[in-house]
């Protein structure tokens, strides 16, 4: 086999573990939601890429990383490093790498470097969990924290001591809000965010089917001082809104495939139906990229611009 043929054939790193290195077929890798994270198998397009994120294996020696790290620590090694962040970074900028995509549930598990792979190791799969990032750094603590996010960014490190400003929020008052000034220790924690009301999102929910969430019967459908009544809900097919609902409409329990949190609600509360959430999901399944679920759900007359919306929240993928 020629060189440059040898260096375009896809081949895997194994991160970590005792047996870490390049290999060019598909390593048995124990499952990743298992006790330890590691190892951790990497896809990559080249041998060039496979060798630069080999490369990476001396962090973990460096750190000592071992069976009794714990997850946090590990993770925090590699969202400090300046080599993990920066690596393929050129690659992706480039678009031959188009993200580095962390599979913790699928047919295949581990990192992959594009969505063509990542889209053929979870498409099909009953309960996939997946997600995009933009480094390899942030893609490997989130395989190590088995798929949470660690609240660690590098900037945060070089911040020095402030006063601490508490906001009272009161979401009911008319008055400015009132500000409390605290000179804060140390050894105190330089930042506590209070949020006014909770957000919570999922890339991707654990489950791969969901029930519409029961409406709201309580709430006010009537403007205040006029009879006009107000649209509690519209209808909507991929086409557009076909009609609507001026109370809250019995809740329907028939199962109807999941994107994720963010993305159910998205749809729930835009009014989809039945059938488009099911058109959506054939789409999802079908397309090879952004720009093919794009064209498909743009054919049966969903806006471009919202489609490639629902692809960014479906999958955490933005290059198209």
């Amino acid at each position: 086999m020629s060189t440059s043929s040898s260096s375009r054939s896809r081949c895997y790193v194994v991160f970590g573990g005792c047996n870490s290195g390049v290999f060019t077929e598909r390593p048995f890798i124990t499952n990743p939601s298992g006790a330890h994270y590691f190892p951790i198998a990497i896809r990559c397009l080249s041998i060039e890429h496979a060798w630069k994120l080999d490369s990476l294996q001396s962090i973990i020696k460096t750190a000592k990383i071992n069976e009794d790290t714990l997850p946090a620590d590990a993770a925090r090694t590699f969202l400090t490093s300046d080599t993990a962040h920066g690596v393929l970074q050129q690659e992706r900028h480039e678009k031959v790498v188009t993200g580095f995509y962390s599979v913790l549930f699928g047919f295949e598990t581990g990192i992959f470097t594009t969505w063509k792979d990542c889209h053929q190791a979870v498409s099909g799969f009953q309960r996939p969990k997946y997600k995009k990032f933009i480094s390899f750094a942030e893609a490997i603590a989130w395989m190590i924290m088995k798929g949470e996010v660690l609240d660690t960014l590098k900037a945060k490190e070089n911040e020095t001591h402030r006063p601490l400003v508490l906001v009272d929020v009161n979401l009911h008052s008319e008055t400015t809000p009132r500000r409390v000034h605290v000179e804060l220790p140390s050894e105190t924690p330089r930042r506590i965010v209070i949020p006014a009301f909770p957000l919570t999102s999922s890339p991707q929910s654990s489950c791969a089917w969901r029930t519409a969430a029961p409406a709201h019967s309580s709430m006010s459908l009537e403007a205040s001082g006029t009879s006009k009544p107000r649209v509690y809900q519209a209808v909507r097919e991929l086409s557009g809104v076909q009609s609507a609902h001026y109370e809250p409409p019995p809740h329907d329990d028939t199962p109807m495939p999941s994107f994720g949190d963010l993305a159910d609600s998205y749809l729930q509360s835009h009014g989809f139906t039945l059938r488009a959430v099911l058109c959506i999901a054939h789409a999802v399944d079908t397309s090879k990229s952004g720009q093919e679920f794009v064209d498909e759900i743009s054919g049966r007359g969903l806006a471009i611009s919202e489609a490639h919306w629902l692809w960014m929240l479906i999958t955490g993928d933005d290059g198209f």
